[in-house]
């Protein structure tokens, strides 16, 4: 929860030190802060799904993460899966760590484990993603949603789901499905 300690806290509570946290995420056990300019990380470590590089320790109390610590690129949109992360910037980009066993990071070159925040599809300028449990989503500036993981194909654009149209403009993804939400109000 990022305290410090391993409590539990039955009400909310202020998790101190976020000035008007821009966007944040948690995943199964760890969770993800962007605030001041910073990106901040706490909870389990392994994996990689931290970004931390080879310190795969839990973090009790948020710790930066220095991959976006010089000011170039800002986030807009951050998810935690089971066991990996992904980061939308302002300019589209999209990063990714964590465990990619499944190519939940869309790439299975990058091998089993992806340890610091790792440029993936670099080709498509992205507005959202979000990390489930093998697989990813991620939306395109277009409206396109791609799978990532979770098959024979690593990196798939999902089509023919929907009416020609309708645009996907938001999504969650769950352990093994997703639901995609349309301009139009429609959930598939």
């Amino acid at each position: 929860l990022g305290f410090g300690d391993y409590d539990d806290r039955g009400i909310p509570e202020l998790i101190p030190g976020f000035a008007a946290p821009l966007v944040f995420a948690s995943g199964e056990f760890h969770t993800l802060v962007a605030s001041g300019g910073e990106l901040y990380v706490f909870g389990a470590g392994g994996n990689g799904r931290l970004g931390l590089g080879n310190d795969r320790a839990e973090k009790p109390s948020p710790t930066v993460n220095p991959a976006f610590s010089d000011g170039s690129k800002q986030i807009a949109a951050l998810s935690g899966g089971d066991h990996h992360s992904l980061v939308v910037t302002t300019s589209g980009e999209l990063y990714g760590f964590g465990k990619n066993k499944w190519s939940q990071l869309g790439d299975p070159s990058l091998g089993e484990e992806v340890l610091e925040p790792t440029p993936i599809m670099e080709d498509v300028k992205v507005v959202d993603a979000a990390a489930g449990t093998e697989i990813s989503l991620v939306l395109s500036e277009e409206g396109e949603v791609y799978k990532l993981g979770w098959g024979d194909i690593p990196r798939e654009k999902i089509e023919n789901g929907w009416p020609e149209d309708e645009r996907a403009i938001a999504f969650s993804v769950g352990a093994a499905y997703a639901l995609i939400l349309t301009d139009k109000g429609n959930v598939y």
